[in-house]
This record gives C-alpha cells, structure tokens and sequence, in this order.
C-alpha cells in the first residue's frame, strides 16, 4: 500500500490543536460551533488514516466497515448541516441570520437524502497508488446530482455572511471542492489532508478576529 497515513494523522493533530485553542479563546457560545469545524476536520482526517490502515489489514475489515461509516456520517451528513448553521449563530445581522436559517433547512434535506443513499446502496474503498477513494455502488446519484446541492448549502452561507472574514472561508471551501470535483468526480466528497490544513487555517483566520475571552477572578 503506498497511501501514506501519516498525513491525515499529522492533519488530524494539528486541526483539533488548532480546535481545542480555539475553542478556549472564543468569548461566547455563538462561535463555539464554527470553532468545532475544526474538530470536524480532525475527525474526518483520523478516520481516514484508519480507514487506509484497515484496508491495508483484511484481519481488520470490520474496523474498515465502521470507520467508512463514521467518515461517510462526518462528511456527508454532519457537514451540510453543521456548516450553515455555524454560521447562522454567528451572524449579527438580523436579515443575514434569518436568511442562513433556510441553508440550515437545506442543510437537512440534504443529509437525509445522503443518509437514503448509503442506507440502500454499499460503499467501497479503494487504494490506488498513493489516493485512496470511497465509490458508491448503485446508481450515483449524489455523485452526479446531489453533491452540488452539498456544495451549494455550504458554500453560499460563508459568501452571505456579514461575518468579518467569513468571505475568505468561502473562497477556500469553493477552491476545496474544485480540487475535490477535479481529482475524485465520482466518489464521495472527503478532504485530503493539505485541503482540511488550508481550510482549517482560514476558519482560525476568522476566528482570530474574535476578541479573545478573559479569565474573571474572584476574591
């Protein structure tokens, strides 16, 4: 096998590092869910890295089974929900925020319709030189149709936003799935490790724009 799982562990590290400082510099709940993308990333990154050494070891197929699932679950369910909503809690203009409401409705369509897919139809991963890839078996029809409604819900909320910054998260995520449409137009989306980097790195970006949260003493 030549898919190197170092890279999506080292990845991994580094995004839920970048998550967890993150996570203790925001100074009120309403970022805490964009500051979990991060942790999002993370997880997405680990389960590869298990998923490539399960493949690798038929003795472990089972863990292969498992952790497909829960990075199917991260990637195509969580994600187009998580996303618009993060950022609808982080918006302070009214009209923006009732707005990114309805993307958080799409958000939903669109995981249940993902979930109906991979209810009915199996997953197979695959190593290919130093790619690995995650095709749907049956009749393609997120991969053809449904990924652009994927895109779409996540990717216009961070180009609505007022949010400081959030524009840079957008252009990113639109230049993550370019790359991801071009290298793998029919597998499932995933994000290979220098793409989560460069977008985790973006998302810390806009959230270094937020003032840093105090400690309170008392005595």
């Amino acid at each position: 096998m030549y898919y190197n799982v170092l890279f999506p562990i080292i990845s991994g590290i580094i995004l839920a590092l970048m998550a967890f400082v993150s996570v203790q510099r925001v100074n009120h709940p309403r970022y805490f869910p964009f500051a979990m993308i991060l942790l999002i990333l993370a997880m997405e990154q680990f389960c590869t890295a298990l998923v490539a050494l399960a493949v690798d070891n038929p003795a472990y197929d089972y863990l292969k089974g498992f952790f497909t699932l829960f990075l199917l679950i991260i990637s195509q369910i969580i994600w187009p929900v998580w996303i618009p909503f993060a950022l609808q809690r982080m918006e302070t203009v009214w009209a923006i925020r009732r707005l990114l409401i309805l993307f958080v409705y799409l958000g939903i369509v669109v995981a249940l319709f993902t979930t109906w897919d991979y209810i009915f139809y199996e997953v197979s991963v695959t190593i290919e030189g130093d790619e690995m890839r995650f095709i749907q078996n049956g009749d393609r029809f997120f991969q053809a149709y449904g990924v652009y409604f994927w895109m779409g819900v996540t990717l216009l909320p961070a180009f609505i936003s007022y949010t400081k910054r959030m524009w840079i998260v957008g252009l990113t995520l639109a230049l993550a799935y370019a790359v991801m449409r071009y290298m793998n137009p029919y597998d499932f989306v995933f994000f290979s490790p220098i793409v989560a980097l460069v977008l985790g790195g973006s998302i810390y970006f806009v959230l270094l724009d937020i003032p840093e949260s105090k400690p309170v003493w008392h005595g």
